[in-house]
């Protein structure tokens, strides 16, 4: 599988580096999770992902938007658990660069009208926090 079924809106498996964990010098994530591209943007030197991690804890202070079932389905997340995407921080990382993202097939993807949603919500959260840049 090629990196072209990556796009935006899809749902991928990625070890996913936390702020705080980038923060205390860790420089991989601990273990692969699910996460969301909320863009790929098109570039000559390697289409730039921006990330955005999908969890089971609630991000405090409305820092992330709750997944509805129809979304986790189609995203082929776990219908059973509730799930938020975090909207307060984000990984950026490029295709054909990195040593984290691998030609697998989405797992799924989110409709256009839920990343509408996830849009207005990363507007209304001010903006990312980039967390890494992965360009080893």
């Amino acid at each position: 599988m090629a990196f072209d079924a990556v796009t935006t809106g899809s749902v991928i498996g990625y070890p996913y580096l936390w702020r705080r964990e980038a923060l205390a010098g860790e420089t991989a994530g601990r273990k692969e999770r699910p996460v969301a591209v909320a863009v790929r943007l098109v570039r000559p030197a390697g289409d730039q992902l921006i990330l955005l991690a999908i969890t089971t804890r609630q991000p405090s202070g409305g820092a992330g938007v709750e997944i509805p079932w129809p979304e986790k389905q189609r995203a082929g997340l776990n219908v059973d658990k509730r799930l938020w995407i975090v909207v307060s921080e984000c990984n950026f990382d490029v295709v054909g660069l990195s040593f984290h993202l691998s030609p697998s097939a989405p797992l799924g993807r989110f409709s256009g009208s839920y990343m509408k949603v996830l849009r207005e919500a990363l507007a209304q959260a001010g903006g990312l926090s980039l967390s890494v840049s992965r360009l080893e």
